[in-house]
């Protein structure tokens, strides 16, 4: 499977973008500045999801040559695939001179590959994520004494809002409850 295949912009931009060594929106935020190119950093967060794609192609190429510099772009079947996400035609001759760091050579294969890897690895992260998210909510604990006045209050205070904090004390008085009654 070739990349052009199977990617859109938004897998290439965060590719590009990790492999220029761009760790925060900021740090790529100012590498467009240096090129006179100002945007909100929100934007970045766009393209990344692919909820928003560039529609400028002299932004394109810019991109392309930030990517070429810090050298995670290297040859011009890889430019001509950014472009081809963004649903822009390949580099013109004009373009490719103004590019002299992209190097006429076709993509070995072992780019399709990084850059396959470079997905899964990037879904098997998001997945693990959300496990872990999950798994700390299932097992935070609570172990605390309350004087019963105390509780009675805290009972009471629950049932007279629907905020997430009483509803979070009224889980907390159910498990009590629960607890309680099975050495009853």
């Amino acid at each position: 499977m070739k990349i052009a295949e199977a990617v859109n912009f938004a897998q290439l931009f965060k590719f590009y973008k990790a492999s220029s060594g761009f760790k925060t929106y900021s740090q790529f935020a100012n590498a467009l500045a240096k090129k006179g190119i100002v945007y909100d950093l929100s934007l970045f967060s766009h393209w990344q999801r692919g909820s928003r794609v560039p529609k400028k192609r002299e932004l394109l190429l810019i991109l392309i040559e930030i990517f070429t510099t810090t050298g995670s772009m290297r040859y011009q079947e890889q430019a001509n695939i950014f472009l081809k996400s963004a649903n822009k035609k390949f580099l013109s001759n004009f373009e490719k001179e103004k590019l002299p760091l992209l190097q006429n050579i076709p993509t070995p294969i072992s780019l399709n590959l990084e850059f396959q890897n470079f997905i899964i690895l990037d879904e098997a992260n998001k997945k693990l994520k959300t496990k872990t998210a999950i798994i700390k909510q299932k097992f935070y604990k609570f172990s605390f004494l309350l004087s019963s006045d105390t509780f009675q209050y805290l009972e009471k205070a629950s049932r007279a809002t629907n905020s997430s904090k009483a509803n979070f004390i009224r889980k907390l008085i159910e498990d009590h409850k629960k607890f309680n009654n099975r050495f009853l």
